[in-house]
């Protein structure tokens, strides 16, 4: 609120409030040439900070931009108030273990940069509000960041010492310092790098055994290894720089495990970019000692890791990155190949910092597919959260079904390379899904032999550019209903006379406001007593149609339920229904008039508007409304006329047979009473 106030505080000013006694720079030529063009730039001159004509000027800009806004200076001041009052004083990251300890990192209130901090964990306790207080007597200050901004450290395995870095003025890290926390004494500075091709870092060992100093340069590297238990300020080198050569270590029991590309020749040849894996005893420091582990050197090295009882090798074969697992206990044996899927091409370490785990955690990526991140999706099917995944990713998919049924549907929630009404058919087989070839070939299976379902219609739904053929049933409540041991989306539906009012719809996996649309027509149209029905429908298999060219196909297959007259099993219905009766065209009706076909459908039921439409071995039967539909199907004659109140007329819309045939009382009641009299 206080913002709004001050931009309309501002906006409020008078231009020439703004622009009396605004200073004005004065233009000074400066010639410049880049690339064979030439320009002036006057105000060049203002880029010189020590110039007392360039500090007058900005000193004139503060002074006048004060004074123009010296009438919001109390506002200025309540929405730094406001919006410091948002801000949390003091943030904190959750406590993450790491040996014995408890790490975490907080900004106090008032800093600027974060401190890091531990606090040591208790034995067989529990983690148990942890931050009642974010710093007490218990926690230790590991670095502090506003204290030493330029400065990166590692800690010791005693708890005792502090190695950090410092950069010089071309913020190359080029010295080793040690803190003893339990001295008051000044910090000690363990090494110093002159080169500038050489950087400087502190690392440790996985198993938290030995400091590591690293003086890598683009082409080479040394190391030194520092013991803190021992000796905190010894450095002892593993082997000599020499230009071209490179090597990593790990430490595992009483052996360097040691990645290089060095041959061991007398030469000193390298291997490039492929490495070997050699080791040596900690008391035994030189090349010379190196023990060459029996690695097959068909496949190039990249990368190692290494466990309490596992060494883990990084490496490619045909181009193709594989991982080898070895046992520690038995290196001459075999490694273990994990089992990846086919065509990964880039594959990348994970967090793997716990030595003693037994778990490998990898990230893999290729060109034949896109990088899948998961998240939580509520009950409504909306990412939870502020959807931050959901605009993270390229496309986000769905998939439905009945957990009990086979069949999946996967729908597209987000896709920014194509339309989001797409959807795949899936089956879910022995060795997981399956993607169904032919939909309408599947949901349509069981329409062989003989009719036994009175009232069974097809119609034909589109899903994004696919079309689907969907068997729609219906079937009186009185009756026994037909089940079908098949799994694939059909409508069932039943009608029934209302045990008590008003009837019931039910609905699964349709529209309601739809189908309730349907029968609305049906009832004005037709004639049918449905108000005094209920009526249950459900989609088989998790289909769920949306769209309303299947609105032809749902009334004729209510009509056939209701009067116990069959559809033509070679007959499809494609149309929209509108409120007044009228059949309405509907979008791409020859891709779906096309997959009909193919599965044997000789005729269909089709709106008025595609008279010009041709499709080879299909009939196309056109209707202008719901009433030329119902008579070329069920040999439907006239719609009862209507008179004035209490007239009484004689309905014969149906034959005889049919037994819909009586007296007919028109007035003002419910349209139900028009028809209270049956035969």
């Amino acid at each position: 609120m206080a913002l709004c106030r001050f931009s309309r505080a501002l906006s409020s000013l008078p231009d020439r409030a703004l622009r009396q006694f605004a200073p004005a720079a004065p233009r000074r030529s400066f010639p410049k040439t880049r690339h064979g063009v030439t320009w002036d730039d006057p105000y060049h001159w203002l880029r010189n900070s020590e110039d007392p004509a360039a500090i007058a000027y900005l000193q004139a800009e503060n002074q006048h931009a004060q004074s123009t806004m010296a009438g919001t200076r109390e506002l200025q001041c309540q929405i730094r108030q406001e919006m410091a009052s948002r801000m949390e004083k003091e943030l904190a990251s959750p406590p993450e273990r790491w040996g014995d300890w408890y790490y975490f990192v907080h900004i106090p209130q008032g800093k600027q940069f974060p401190i890091y901090s531990r606090r040591r964990a208790r034995q067989g306790g529990r983690l148990k509000a942890f931050f009642t207080s974010f710093f007490d007597k218990n926690s230790e200050v590991m670095i502090d960041i506003n204290e030493l901004a330029a400065e990166h450290g590692k800690w010791s395995d005693t708890g005792e010492y502090l190695y950090y870095t410092c950069s010089d003025v071309a913020q190359r890290p080029h010295r080793v310092l040690l803190w003893n926390l339990r001295s008051k004494d000044d910090d000690i500075a363990i090494y110093h790098d002159d080169n500038p091709k050489n950087f400087v870092d502190v690392t440790r060992t996985k198993n938290w055994q030995y400091v590591l100093i690293n003086v890598n340069s683009k082409t080479s590297s040394e190391i030194f290894l520092v013991d803190p238990k021992t000796s905190a300020t010894t450095l002892r080198k593993v082997a000599d720089r020499v230009d071209g050569i490179q090597y990593f270590v790990e430490h595992h029991e009483e052996h360097l495990y040691i990645l290089t590309n060095f041959l061991g020749d007398k030469k000193l040849a390298s291997l490039g970019n492929n490495y070997r894996l050699v080791r040596c005893k900690t008391d035994s420091l030189t090349s010379k000692a190196w023990e060459v582990v029996p690695v097959e050197s068909e496949n190039w090295i990249e990368d190692m890791d290494i466990f309490a009882k596992h060494l883990i090798l990084y490496r490619r074969q045909n181009g193709l990155p594989i991982v080898h697992v070895f046992n520690l206990d038995s290196l001459k044996t075999p490694p273990w190949t994990v089992n990846l899927p086919s065509g990964i091409t880039v594959l990348t370490p994970g967090a793997n910092c716990d030595f003693n785990s037994s778990t490998l955690r990898l990230s893999i990526s290729s060109l034949m597919f896109g990088n899948i991140k998961i998240g939580h999706v509520t009950k409504s099917g909306e990412i939870a959260g502020p959807r931050t995944l959901e605009h993270m990713v390229d496309v986000c998919l769905h998939s439905e079904g009945d957990r009990l049924l086979s069949q999946r549907l996967l729908r597209s929630l987000k896709n920014r390379f194509a339309s989001t009404k797409e959807v795949g058919v899936f089956e879910m087989v022995d060795n997981g899904l399956r993607a169904v070839e032919n939909p309408s070939l599947k949901f349509l299976s069981d329409r062989t032999g003989e009719d036994t379902n009175a009232s069974a219609t097809v119609g034909v739904a589109l899903e994004g550019s696919r079309p689907l053929l969907v068997e729609i049933q219906l079937s009186r409540f009185n009756e026994r209903p037909v089940v079908d041991s098949l799994e694939f989306p059909e409508f069932r539906v039943l009608c029934s006379p209302a045990t008590s009012l008003p009837s019931k719809r039910t609905f699964t996996g349709v529209d309601p406001s739809r189908f309730n649309l349907i029968v609305a027509v049906l009832l004005k149209q037709a004639r049918l007593r449905l108000a005094r029905q209920d009526i249950f429908v459900n989609v088989v298999g998790g289909f769920r149609l949306e769209e309303p060219a299947t609105d032809i196909a749902v009334a004729v297959a209510i009509a056939s339920s209701y009067i116990e007259r069959p559809v033509p099993r070679d007959t499809v219905f494609v149309g929209e229904l509108g409120l007044g009766g009228e059949l309405r065209f509907v979008a791409q009706l020859e891709r779906r008039l096309f997959e009909a076909s193919k599965l044997g459908f000789k005729k269909c039921i089709v709106p008025q508007g595609a008279k010009g439409v041709k499709v080879d071995g299909m009939e196309l039967i056109l209707c202008s409304s719901l009433k030329d539909v119902l008579e070329k199907v069920f040999n439907y004659k006239s719609l009862p006329q209507q008179r004035k109140s209490g007239a009484t007329v004689h309905l014969d819309a149906f034959p005889e047979e049919d037994g819909v045939c009586g007296e007919v009382q028109v007035g003002q009641d419910a349209l139900d009473d028009d028809l209270a009299n049956d035969k």
